[in-house]
C-alpha cells in the first residue's frame, strides 16, 4: 500500500497540494485505520488533485484495496 501510496505523490504534488502526510489510528474505535492529510493552498488546487488522481494507474490499483470511510475539507482562516 505505502508503495503504491508513494507512486501518486507526484500527483498530488503537480496538482497543487502543498503537504502530504499519513498516519494510523492507534486508539479508540477506528484502531489501525490509516489517514491521508494533504493540505492545499485553495479549492481549486483540490479539484485539479481530484481530476488528476481520477487518472492515475497507481491511484486506481491503490484504491482496489482500500475502502473509504471518510473525506472532510476544513478551511482554516485566522487573523495574521
Amino acid at each position: 500500500m505505502l508503495d503504491l501510496l508513494n507512486k501518486t505523490a507526484p500527483v498530488f504534488k503537480s496538482s497543487g497540494a502543498q503537504t502530504m502526510r499519513m498516519g494510523q489510528t492507534f486508539t479508540g474505535s477506528d484502531l489501525g485505520s490509516y489517514m491521508l492529510g494533504v493540505t492545499y493552498p485553495d479549492m481549486s488546487a483540490i479539484e485539479r488533485t481530484y481530476d488528476a488522481l481520477a487518472a492515475s494507474p497507481e491511484f486506481g490499483q491503490l484504491m482496489n484495496g482500500l475502502e473509504i470511510d471518510m473525506r472532510s475539507i476544513t478551511k482554516i482562516a485566522g487573523i495574521l
